[in-house]
């Protein structure tokens, strides 16, 4: 599988973001004006990907005359498209991904197809997860993996996440070719949990390095005063921090962090002798997420905020160039026609009277194009009545 270098006269790099959590598209491409600011913000923010859903044929319905996914490749956007369809139900999608191939074969982008999402996860399920839900799935997987090969697409392994590797090994498990051969990809999904973006080979993680009050209030930024985010008191998180020192952890002692996808890698390695492609398409920081549950609860780091959202966001494109494709959790819900995630979201309403309903990772991103991009031109002022449609839809003015 070749990353093509441009695509509709933009350069390709790996900035990304997950759009929204939908398999239908009407509501943010079938209004112009809602669909031409997204298309602009996205291309304002030097975007080459986003992971889209499609329920059945829906990444294929026409809004205006063209499907979503033309829509974003015409702004030299990569649309990486999960197939919406629950466990242990067989692909039967063909029909779609032959359309979309069609499609993408004219920008010369490649299709990437994520074949379902989490398996490990009740929610994927119709029953909740069965004890043996790895054999289920991974027949599944095998069975569609190359019927999308055949309709023009390139199949996309989901995480777990978190697969343990001994029960469950993607690498040994599913055909080799599809992974020598470079016609199969590993679709990860790397939260982060609040932890920084080099855990566990960090200062905190291998040496127990203390927290000053000051570094404390940096992390935290324009919540430090806040005692909502200030929780714990700096002796118990330095305390946490002593209990917690592993001199020489690495990455298979801990994958519950950004840098999760080099535990697939070793895998990879040790089990096909090179590595394969990744791309994160669920992942990366959002604000006050912290690893552990109750008592196990990572207290190490203050909660993120939304400026520390951005400031690793950014990092991660540079830190983690191996990564063909970096989509993070994500634009959009409620605008886009999904909501149920407003805190994580890069634009809402949450956090809006502190800046607005464009978060600051957007802004940052905007602000920073990767290295050698010319930053585009976007005229604004051609989207009309768009402050009022904001206003109206995030807070019913």
């Amino acid at each position: 599988m070749e990353i093509p270098k441009i695509v509709s006269g933009r350069p390709v790099t790996n900035r990304g973001v997950h759009l929204h959590a939908s398999g239908y598209h009407a509501f943010w491409c079938g209004d112009r004006t809602r669909r031409e600011y997204v298309l602009d913000m996205l291309v304002a923010m030097h975007m080459s990907w986003v992971v889209i859903l499609t329920d059945g044929g829906s990444a294929l319905e026409k809004f205006d005359g063209k499907a979503p996914v033309e829509w974003l490749l015409e702004r030299g956007i990569i649309p990486i498209v999960r197939d919406y369809a629950i466990l242990p139900r067989r692909f039967n999608n063909m029909g779609t991904v032959e359309g979309l191939a069609n499609i993408y074969d004219r920008f010369g982008a490649p299709l990437l197809l994520k074949l379902w999402n989490e398996p490990q996860d009740d929610r994927e399920w119709n029953s909740g997860t069965p004890s043996d839900w790895w054999e289920k799935f991974v027949d599944r997987w095998n069975a569609a993996a190359p019927i999308v090969l055949r309709c023009g697409g390139y199949p996309g392994f989901p995480d777990g996440p978190g697969y343990d590797f001994d029960r469950a090994h993607p690498f040994r498990d599913t055909e080799r070719y599809l992974w020598d051969d470079g016609l199969a990809w590993y679709g990860v999904h790397n939260y982060a949990k609040g932890r920084p973006i080099d855990y566990p080979y960090d200062e905190v993680s291998q040496r127990g390095q203390a927290l000053t009050q000051a570094e404390k209030d940096l992390l935290l930024d324009d919540f430090a005063d806040d005692p909502r985010w200030t929780d714990p008191p700096l002796d118990e998180v330095n305390q946490k921090r002593r209990e917690l020192t592993h001199t020489g952890k690495t990455i298979l002692d801990d994958d519950t962090c950004w840098l999760a996808y080099e535990k697939v890698q070793h895998h990879a390695l040790t089990t096909l002798g090179h590595e394969v492609q990744i791309a994160t398409v669920e992942g990366g920081w959002v604000p006050r997420d912290r690893a552990g549950t109750g008592l196990d609860i990572d207290c190490r780091w203050p909660h993120t905020t939304p400026k520390k959202v951005a400031e690793w966001t950014l990092d991660s494109h540079t830190f983690s160039e191996e990564l063909f494709a970096i989509c993070p959790w994500m634009l959009a819900g409620e605008y886009l026609g999904q909501g149920g995630w407003p805190f994580d979201e890069w634009w809402g309403w949450a956090y809006s009277d502190m800046y607005g309903t464009e978060k600051p990772v957007i802004q940052m991103l905007k602000d920073n194009p990767p290295m050698g991009v010319t930053p585009p031109l976007v005229d604004w002022s051609r989207i009309t009545g768009l402050v009022e449609e904001i206003q109206n839809v995030c807070f019913g003015v």
